[in-house]
């Protein structure tokens, strides 16, 4: 039997981070919400930004990072295409984030997730992507 606790903080942003997501936010967030639980992805939080989405997953003994996030980005491309709101082809950015935790900071970082309407307020997605790459080291050009 295996057991584990793997808890990862993702973050990916749309084409040059053009605020393409908007009007999109709820339709998408439910889409992934549902693709996620038939994919077996535990989604344990989701933030759908204008221009980008945080999601956080526990991981399962047989996942790995870059398929949960191949299967999110490529299924929520392809629907908002679908969608046809764009005068453009939608695309994400090719890079994205990750980030494991301990399972003791799940309710914190749940809340960081919740609050990004307030955080966006007043910082960018630039300057939140900065402060990652400060914090966790990232040396992110």
């Amino acid at each position: 039997m295996y057991y584990s606790r793997i808890y990862i903080h993702l973050m990916w942003a749309t084409d040059n981070a053009q605020k393409s997501l908007i009007g999109l936010q709820k339709g998408l967030g439910n889409y992934l919400l549902e693709y996620a639980k038939k994919k077996e992805i535990l989604c344990l939080g989701m933030s759908i930004q204008p221009s980008h989405i945080h999601c956080l997953v526990r991981m399962g003994s047989t996942q790995s990072v870059s398929n949960i996030v191949q299967l999110l980005k490529g299924r929520s491309s392809a629907w908002i295409n679908e969608q046809e709101h764009l005068p453009y082809r939608f695309k994400w950015e090719d890079e994205y984030f990750a980030f494991s935790f301990d399972y003791r900071q799940l309710d914190k970082l749940q809340q960081y997730i919740l609050d990004q309407n307030n955080y966006h307020l007043e910082k960018t997605y630039f300057q939140e992507r900065e402060v990652y790459n400060q914090s966790f080291k990232l040396n992110y050009k």
